[in-house]
């Protein structure tokens, strides 16, 4: 190359900008041999600070919902060690039991290959002894273990929870210290919707800083140029200038132009665009994307729509272009203007192995979009189950989304993933939560056209031991109410995913996370929800899981099931038992109207009373089959408080609970109250006509 046309002879010019703080703008590396100080990158202390400010909020929402999830795990540990202690009337020969469990191993066969008559008439005395205890300890022992495994559980997320709040403080104090390096150039930026480079277009990394406030440094130590930087008054009057050395990042060194252009690598154009390095690693091109970061360019340079080098090469699966750029400096953790990482990305699509090596360099696993969507969300809908196995905990498995409510459950029934729902499943994902337009993942399903999800979701939640059938809300509306049936039809707009272009992508045009946040409301879980189910539903873990907070419970005979006198000390659920005695002309248990109606009143003040008091008001009705009374009285309760006709409210329990049966009995009794109510409403209009003054009786 003829020397007129090489770069470094050509005038070096003065760039001149003016810094409120130049050391809170910028970052500053040793020139070649420790002498002058080169622009290493531009600081965005106001995207960190914001980055750190939705941390702790994030951070704050997860402590709340692990101190719900430890009064959760706390309530259900309560409610077994009730039970365990109701149950456990014979702890010396309960623990015979477990002394013996382990030696009945094949028992039977080892009987008949034991010769010695003296110790087969032991092993046949153990045997007999075990056969003696196994019937009560059988169920003490599965009490027991349930109570374990729940006590455990509680445990774990008392330290999770601590830990959490640990982090908020942790977080809190980092947030204070990054508030400290936020200049007053980054609030003008700011407030002009520009980035640091745009604020001051003349200054480029690579230029060496020639002069602070008119004193020359370039030639000095790099240690002197920064205390000449330090003790400088504001504002800053700087100068620089352009700087005819390229710093390896992969060595650590310096090479002249000369030394570059032996190496093979372009170095005449120093205002080399950084899109034109974003694509380079877009398209995998390994060779121009190592001789521009050879020419200087910085590592972490953005597009418009925030992506890096290593966004866009991480989510075209180039494995050796991410590594050499995280060797050379990238910023694993990166957010683009959606706030999204590398990781979320690449989890997003379903790429597992870019994942793993994101994982290997530090990705963060933790961190959330401008949505609050965080990686379990983009596992989810990536539809790959070994991803969600990733990132899937227990405090996430009901947790939902913030912009659509959306639980692991909901967002696999609307992506129509059978799968991905029977998974989620398997591990104890709740088919009650509600989004935020009050619906299921069953509901999700069948409006998304995927009958095959809902009818999964159906049979799960018909052969649950109990099910829901009415909610409303009490306080809201200006006291207004809806029945609300978890497998009916939703007049409002759909809300199907669509496939992944619902999802942020890598597309331009996104609103910058400096922007503000949509805004988010908590999910009103219904202020009044009746359920029915069977003698079944009284299962302390099954309770804890829908979280009631009334239950009334109808049986025949005198003596009190063993399985529920854990209520009886549960100090969260307000229990109440009913004697139904079987009347004659009724004979038949689940068609028991005689015996039942005495109850009405008393029931119907109770739950007036109560409901009144509780808010939220969940109340479970049962009986030991769920097939007649419980069902009875709920229809009941609906038509008094909630004015539903019997005719009406049948067909919808029947739906909802397949096994509802009312006999002949049960359905005369509910006519006769229906007609009775009907009669009370004709009199009182009647009443009112009578009393109406007419005043014109012309046309």
């Amino acid at each position: 190359m003829p020397e007129e046309l090489k770069i470094e002879n050509y005038e070096r010019r003065r760039y001149v900008a003016v810094f409120d703080r130049i050391d809170l703008v910028l970052e500053f590396r040793a020139g070649k041999d420790g002498i002058g100080a080169t622009i290493k990158c531009f600081l965005d202390a106001i995207s960190k600070h914001d980055e750190i400010v939705t941390q702790i909020e994030n951070q704050m929402n997860s402590v709340k919902e692990f101190k719900r999830i430890y009064r959760k795990k706390n309530r259900l540990f309560r409610n077994l060690d009730s039970a365990w202690n109701l149950m456990m009337t014979n702890p010396v020969e309960f623990n015979e039991y477990l002394d013996l469990l382990p030696k009945m191993e094949r028992i039977e066969e080892r009987i008949e290959q034991i010769t010695d008559a003296e110790s087969k008439a032991k092993v046949v005395a153990l045997y007999e002894r075990f056969k003696a205890l196994e019937p009560v300890c059988s169920r003490q022992l599965a009490v027991y273990e349930l109570y374990t495994k729940a006590r455990d559980e509680r445990d774990e997320s008392m330290k999770v929870l601590v830990k959490a709040e640990a982090k908020v403080i942790k977080l809190k104090e980092e947030e204070k210290f990054l508030a400290s390096l936020i200049s007053d150039d980054h609030i003008i930026a700011d407030d002009m919707k520009k980035s640091m480079t745009q604020l001051f277009p003349n200054v480029h990394v690579g230029y060496i800083l020639s002069a602070i406030n008119g004193e020359p440094v370039e030639n000095l130590p790099f240690e002197h140029v920064l205390n000449r930087v330090h003790r400088a008054t504001s504002p800053h009057n700087a100068e620089f200038r352009r700087y005819d050395y390229r710093f390896d990042p992969f060595n650590s060194t310096w090479h002249s132009l000369a030394e570059l252009r032996d190496l093979g690598v372009c170095v005449e154009d120093p205002l080399l665009q950084k899109y034109a390095f974003i694509s380079a690693a877009a398209k995998g091109d390994k060779k121009q994307v190592y001789g521009l970061l050879m020419q200087g360019e910085d590592p972490n340079a953005m597009d418009l729509t925030g992506n890096t080098a290593l966004t866009v090469s991480s989510s075209n699966q180039h494995t050796e272009i991410v590594d050499m750029l995280f060797k050379a400096g990238a910023n694993i953790n990166q957010r683009d203007k959606n706030m999204m990482t590398p990781l979320l990305y690449c989890v997003n699509r379903g790429y597992v192995e870019m994942v793993r090596q994101l994982i290997d360099l530090g990705a963060d696993k933790t961190v959330v979009d401008r949505n609050q969507r965080d990686s379990v969300f983009y596992a989810v809908l990536s539809g790959n189950i070994q991803m969600v196995k990733w990132f899937l905990s227990k405090e996430k498995l009901n947790k939902p989304d913030k912009l659509w409510g959306f639980t692991p459950l909901h967002l696999a029934a609307s992506q129509g993933n059978l799968p991905m729902v029977e998974y989620l499943l398997s591990i104890h994902a709740s088919i009650y939560k509600l989004d935020r337009k009050h619906r299921t993942a069953e509901m999700v399903a069948r409006e998304n056209g995927y009958n095959h999800i809902y009818e999964r979701l159906k049979d799960e939640r018909l052969n649950a031991p109990g099910q829901f059938i009415f909610s409303r809300d009490i306080t809201g509306g200006g006291g207004s109410s809806t029945a609300s049936i978890n497998n009916g039809d939703d007049d409002d707009d759909n809300m199907s995913l669509g496939g992944r272009s619902a999802v942020s992508g890598l597309s331009g045009g996104a609103q910058s996370h400096q922007s503000h946040q949509p805004s988010v409301t908590p999910i009103k879980e219904p202020d009044f929800s009746i359920w029915i189910g069977d003698i079944g539903a009284l299962d302390p873990v099954w309770c804890s899981e829908i979280e009631f907070t009334h239950i009334i419970y109808f049986r025949h005979s005198k003596a009190f099931p063993s399985q529920c006198n854990w209520l009886k000390a549960e100090k969260d659920i307000n229990f109440v038992s009913h004697i139904v005695p079987i009347h004659e002309e009724d004979g038949d248990y689940n068609d028991n109207w005689g015996g039942l109606q005495q109850f009405i009143p008393t029931i119907f003040e109770y739950v007036r009373k109560q409901s009144a008091k509780y808010r939220p008001f969940r109340l479970l009705l049962c009986d030991d089959n769920g097939m007649g009374l419980a069902p009875a009285i709920a229809c009941v309760l609906l038509l008094l408080r909630e004015n539903m006709r019997v005719k009406d409210t049948i067909p919808m329990l029947i739906d909802m609970r397949p096994r509802v049966e009312f006999g002949p009995r049960i359905m005369k009794g509910l006519d006769i109250l229906q007609r009775s109510i009907d009669d009370k409403l004709l009199k009182r209009l009647n009443q009112r006509l009578r009393g109406t003054v007419v005043n014109s009786v012309s046309f």
